[in-house]
């Protein structure tokens, strides 16, 4: 419920929401917490997972320019500490104009859960 009620004040102040990292965390995490419908698509740069469903949840992959292209303002991480700072380095364009980036896990000082909205 605390999940559920906190990504849809992130709908409600940013609009859609994409995950980043179509792996195994982010398929569990979407597809155990239901909260697929809050979820626009999922984004992974390898190229072997572009134009996939995520399975369960059937949401989208696509890559990091959709990110731009679809004007997304939130964008969860599903990423390990190390590849979640590549990502965010990578991503400079989605930044300065006003994205951000949070991570799923509670530990991690990024986290959504954690962030005042």
């Amino acid at each position: 419920k605390i999940v559920r009620d906190k990504l849809q004040k992130i709908v409600e102040n940013f609009g859609d929401i994409a995950m980043f990292g179509a792996g195994h965390l982010a398929t569990m995490y979407v597809n155990v917490f239901n909260v697929a419908d809050l979820i626009s698509f999922v984004v992974d740069d390898d190229q072997n997972k572009r134009g996939l469903f995520v399975p369960g949840c059937r949401l989208p992959i696509y890559n990091s320019n959709d990110l731009l292209d679809k004007d997304i303002k939130y964008c969860l991480t599903s990423l390990s500490p190390e590849s979640e700072k590549k990502v965010i380095a990578a991503n400079k364009t989605f930044l300065s104009r006003g994205g951000i980036f949070a991570s799923i896990f509670p530990s991690n000082p990024n986290s959504f859960i954690n962030k005042s909205i």
